[in-house]
């Protein structure tokens, strides 16, 4: 946010310049936070918040539209893909508390280290150690990516398919612009 040009400074690696796998992301949390004025300090838990609520959302459509309108699916489809991760953590307690083994690693670390030599972090995991990268904020951009392609699968009239598919086109070639383009597409939605 306190960049003069572009690309901005690294702020892990000093006198490199940020890569492409940080810099979209945090471009799309610092431009929204510079034009409204927002501190460092706060807009990075607003980011982190916005982000979760933004996931937890639109999961929540997908389980509410592909059940035909039952609203505990639609939590229940959040809560599993946000919260529950993989069962790893499940094993663990389990094995710690009811059979009352005990663990090499540690309780609930070793569900981000599944695979052996590497790091396997799921949506919770990144939420709760407030892990603010790039691979935590493209959660719902990936999942609006997939709203689109429900919209197309789900949509009755197949003559408004062919929109559908340029509004993807849109978002997959200049994503930065694509809030431009989301208030109209809405506002034809409604007003259809």
């Amino acid at each position: 946010m306190r960049t003069s040009s572009f690309p901005p400074a690294d702020p892990w690696f000093a006198g490199g310049s940020l890569d492409f796998y940080y810099y979209f992301g945090y471009l799309a949390v610092g431009a929204p936070g510079k034009l409204f004025s927002v501190e460092p300090s706060m807009l990075f838990n607003l980011a982190i918040a916005l982000t979760f609520a933004l996931s937890f959302n639109l999961l929540f459509g997908f389980g509410y539209n592909l059940t035909h309108g039952k609203i505990r699916y639609g939590f229940l489809t959040a809560l599993f893909v946000i919260l529950l991760g993989n069962l790893q953590g499940v094993k663990e307690f389990i094995s710690m508390y009811l059979i009352k083994e005990t663990t090499i690693v540690g309780y609930y670390w070793s569900s981000s280290r599944v695979i052996p030599y590497t790091i396997n972090e799921f949506p919770y995991f990144s939420f709760i150690h407030g892990d603010l990268h790039s691979h935590m904020i493209a959660i719902p951009f990936q999942l609006l990516v997939l709203a689109f392609l429900l919209n197309i699968y789900l949509r009755k009239d197949s003559n408004r398919v062919f929109e559908s598919i340029l509004e993807l086109l849109i978002f997959f070639s200049i994503p930065w612009f694509f809030y431009f383009f989301l208030i109209p597409g809405i506002s034809r939605y409604i007003s259809a």
